[in-house]
């Protein structure tokens, strides 16, 4: 059960159900850290993981997508009860890109809501919009190459936006576009990636 306070939910969450890792590591994850009974609390994920027959599954994909997920769905942290799988495999490079990332995003000083949707062409999106700035990332279900894929972000303010796309191992932006907004919604359309893709859109 988690532990509640007045400033933020923290919970240990584990799935074991000998199906396929990925509805856990995004989805299941976004839906609990925005579950209405942490009454708009952050949540922090003091321990998280995928089991098998109640053996901890630890790997590269495993690692990327849980820690991406718990950043860009109000969540946080996503510590591994397996910290020495995660030294021996040196998984600790995962930290790297989405620390880039989520230095990016203006936490104190904006105020975002939580933006998710699902199902577009086999990929779904979680990440935070405010009214001059936006912080996505992009999945494919059950990982592998996705040519494209467009979401559409509201609320924004007109003007002129740069669009950066990030690649979510690495950390280093993949592409660069500018987009006029003149309605409040802006129309994104993903480079063609593999397994996910994180994007920023800031105004010029």
């Amino acid at each position: 059960s988690p532990y509640r306070n007045n400033f933020f939910a923290s919970l240990h969450l584990y799935y074991d159900d000998g199906s396929f890792v990925d509805d856990f590591i995004s989805t299941r994850i976004a839906e609990e850290a925005n579950d209405s009974k942490y009454e708009g609390k952050p949540v922090m994920f003091g321990e998280l993981g995928y089991q098998d027959d109640g053996v901890v599954i630890v790997d590269n994909n495993n690692m990327h997508r849980q820690l991406w997920a718990t950043l860009m769905s109000c969540g946080a942290a996503g510590a591994s009860w397996c910290w020495d799988i995660i030294e021996d495999s040196n998984l600790y490079t995962h930290y790297v890109a989405v620390s880039t990332f989520a230095n990016l995003i203006d936490f104190e000083n904006t105020s975002y809501y939580n933006y998710k949707t699902a199902f577009i062409n086999e990929t779904n999106a979680f990440g935070y919009v405010g009214n001059a700035s936006a912080y996505l990332w992009i999945y494919k279900r059950n990982f592998g190459n996705i040519s494209s894929a467009s979401y559409t972000v509201s609320n924004l303010n007109n003007g002129n936006y740069t669009v950066n796309w990030y690649n979510t191992v690495t950390g280093n932006i993949i592409s660069t576009e500018n987009k006029t907004v003149t309605n409040g919604n802006l129309s994104l359309t993903t480079p063609s990636f593999t397994d996910d893709i994180a994007v920023q859109v800031i105004p010029q």
